[in-house]
């Protein structure tokens, strides 16, 4: 054989050679596992737009994990020679990855539509509630810390209400219970006042029917002042002549105690002088009998059983006086009538005019229907 066909052999064989050897090479080496962490990637920037590390929190961060594993893989086969290479472990935590967080993304979804629509009810339902119950809250004359709940709560579902739209629910459940818990006490101990107080209702209507058949017997005026509607009815000869507007003590609800608790007191008096601006720093006052035999038997009472201090007085100069108007509970314990009423009033009675407070003439159930 001659050496031409040596080479031609030689060169063959060698060129097959490089060819093997190329395809077994490219066959070792394996793409770069780039479209799928593109894709983990995606799917979880898709799942954070809809917050679901909140909604779906365990989904959502095995996913993150899961892509983060992946990637440290990816850098750690990268080091090594092109040949020994495996992506194999970076492609398999990179699906993964793109699984869960496709399902906390979908997971999120129905999460969020529900957790919205339990908070518009939320919402919906404390609203309502304000909306009935708040104008006869705002009458009652309760504890400061009981209007400092009923404050918050309201403050708290101002605040829910306004940062709906940022579309985080989960972040509203906590205020909104907040803000239930906070309301709905502050209604439920003004509710047990209220129904504490209207036990003596009975007590009240007889003693405003007294009043009125008294009139109608002695042909004669008598006076009857309704606490809870702030109202001054003035009876001649047992019909209704005159209705007026008062203001009364702030802490109105319940018989007056003591000297300095700001209560209009309850129950049956009589005028004891009328006085003019200059006897009274009002603009004219008519000064009442308390207190009388029952005012002074409670505040005994009270002093014996210890719910009153020792050191406590009764007080006096319970009046009907002027300078009303203001819109209010604001005097001491007084009953306050706007000038011109007061000086319609002024005119018809004398000394001795009865004169009955009670808390209401309406029943409880008839107010709240109202």
């Amino acid at each position: 054989m001659s050496k031409t066909k040596w080479r031609i052999i030689i060169y063959g064989s060698s060129s097959l050679l490089i060819v093997f050897l190329s395809i077994w090479v490219i066959t070792r080496i394996q793409n770069p596992p780039l479209p799928g962490l593109i894709t983990a990637r995606e799917a979880i920037t898709k799942a954070k737009m809809v917050n679901a590390e909140v909604y779906a929190k365990s989904d959502f961060h095995k996913a993150e994990d899961l892509y983060r594993s992946a990637m440290r893989m990816w850098k750690i086969e990268n080091l090594k020679f092109i040949l020994n290479r495996d992506y194999s472990e970076v492609i398999k935590n990179a699906s993964k990855s793109k699984t869960l967080a496709n399902k906390a993304y979908n997971s999120s979804l129905v999460d969020k539509r529900n957790l919205k629509d339990k908070v518009d009810m939320q919402i919906l339902e404390l609203k309502e509630a304000v909306k009935k119950n708040q104008p006869l809250f705002n009458k009652l004359p309760v504890p400061p810390e009981i209007n400092k709940q009923n404050s918050q709560g309201q403050l708290m579902l101002f605040e829910a209400e306004s940062t709906i739209k940022r579309g985080n629910y989960k972040d509203l459940e906590g205020k909104l219970e907040f803000a239930e818990k906070n309301i709905q006490n502050s209604y439920q101990f003004a509710n047990q006042l209220l129904i504490d107080y209207f036990t003596m209702y009975p007590r009240w209507v007889k003693q405003a029917e007294q009043a009125r058949i008294q009139s109608k017997k002695n042909n004669s005026y008598a006076i009857v002042i309704d606490k809870f509607s702030r109202t001054c009815f003035v009876y001649n000869n047992g019909e209704l002549k005159n209705i007026f507007d008062v203001e009364l003590g702030k802490n109105w609800i319940g018989s007056k105690l003591y000297s300095g608790d700001q209560a209009t007191p309850e129950g049956q008096y009589f005028i004891v002088s009328k006085k003019d601006s200059r006897k009274t720093k009002y603009y004219k006052a008519l000064l009442l009998n308390y207190p009388n035999e029952d005012d002074k038997a409670r505040f005994k009472n009270g002093k014996d059983n210890g719910t009153l201090q020792l050191s406590s007085k009764i007080g006096n100069l319970i009046e009907i006086h002027g300078d009303g108007g203001k819109g209010i509970d604001w005097t001491n314990g007084c009953i306050a009538l706007q000038n011109k009423d007061i000086d319609t009033l002024f005119k018809v009675v004398e000394e001795n005019t009865p004169v009955t407070i009670v808390g209401s003439l309406k029943p409880l159930k008839e107010i709240l229907n109202d």
